[in-house]
């Protein structure tokens, strides 16, 4: 007998939907992604004008957070609204923490869900987050969880540089907060973090092996509170 799908389960088929997903993308080595560095070593991961041709998918868990491109300041930025939905972006990049450790990248939120708890399954909603996946999630007919580092915008039930465990899937998913609150609600600001740093900070170990994608999510299928969020640009620096 085949179970149906429940709401607590959305959020542990999300990794394992985006490990799904990628691994399309992994069964050969000609199909692999590699980032192209530029004079200034730099990878740009997040171009906004660039989506198709860096091939980001849309991956829909529960309805949908509409991700649609608008301008701000002059420039094209990813605007993310939640209504009762959790769905993400995904791009698959291959790259060395080691070798390219600093991470930097601009957000914002207007609306910020009050009621989230990321210690709780029954609330475990974010703002705006951008997921790291370290590790070679396979082959499609058989993915693999692996370890994951997340950066996070939430509310004011979690401090900044807090490490919090998934309550999904907690040895795998580790949250760290870069902005807790309203503070700077409704402006751009521009995040600077050592990836390699942070999973020391996160798992207790240095990184295990190459970042092989990135994920953009925001979600509001918890606390059903209305979310709005944007991500203008990330770029990963290669000393």
């Amino acid at each position: 007998m085949i179970k149906p799908v429940t709401k607590v389960h959305f959020k542990i088929l999300l990794l394992l939907f985006v490990v799904t997903v990628l691994s399309a993308c992994i069964t050969s080595p000609e199909h692999r992604q590699h980032p192209v560095i530029d004079n200034e070593q730099t990878i740009a991961v997040l171009d906004v004008s660039s989506l198709i041709q860096h091939q980001w998918e849309e991956l829909h868990i529960k309805g949908s957070t509409k991700y649609r491109v608008i301008s701000s300041g002059g420039k094209p930025v990813l605007w993310a609204i939640g209504r009762e939905s959790a769905s993400g972006l995904s791009r698959y990049i291959e790259f060395d923490a080691s070798q390219c450790p600093i991470i930097e990248w601009s957000w914002r939120v207007d609306q910020l869900q009050a009621n989230a708890n990321l210690n709780l399954r029954s609330a475990e909603d974010v703002a705006a987050s951008i997921y790291l996946l370290f590790g070679d999630p396979g082959l499609l007919s058989n993915p693999e969880l692996v370890p994951t580092l997340r950066y996070v915008w939430s509310n004011e039930k979690v401090i900044v540089d807090d490490v919090v465990k998934s309550p999904y899937l907690p040895q795998y998913v580790h949250s760290i907060i870069v902005q807790a609150g309203s503070k700077h609600l409704g402006q751009w600001v521009t995040e600077a973090r050592n990836i390699a740093e942070d999973y020391q900070l996160a798992f207790g170990t240095e990184p295990p092996d190459k970042i092989y994608a990135v994920v953009l999510f925001t979600d509001n299928d918890q606390t059903k509170q209305a979310v709005e969020a944007g991500y203008a640009w990330i770029k990963v620096t290669c000393p």
